[in-house]
């Protein structure tokens, strides 16, 4: 199965990062003559916004990794569960 490296995770959270960044700077370019308290989410909200779907995305890959290995555990468990109800009751 695939292995994220850390250099890899690094990256990709530097891409999301630098995405946000760029899409907050684009927000805050088009609301730069409006009011202080008229202006929405900026370069620093997008910015941890890009970088919270970067680690989201991370996690989700590693759930997808290790959620076969957990659900045939939890499979294999339940076998032997039914396996010793049948023996007890015969």
């Amino acid at each position: 199965m695939y292995d994220m490296l850390p250099d890899e995770l690094i990256w990709r959270l530097s891409v999301a990062l630098a995405i946000g960044l760029l899409i907050g700077l684009e927000r805050g370019w088009k609301a730069r003559d409006a009011a202080e308290g008229e202006r929405t989410a900026g370069v620093r909200t997008h910015a941890l916004a890009g970088l919270l779907g970067g680690v989201w995305g991370a996690v989700a890959a590693k759930v997808r990794q290790i959620l076969p290995t957990l659900t045939a555990a939890v499979a294999q468990q339940e076998q032997r569960n039914v396996l010793i109800r049948v023996k007890v009751t015969h």
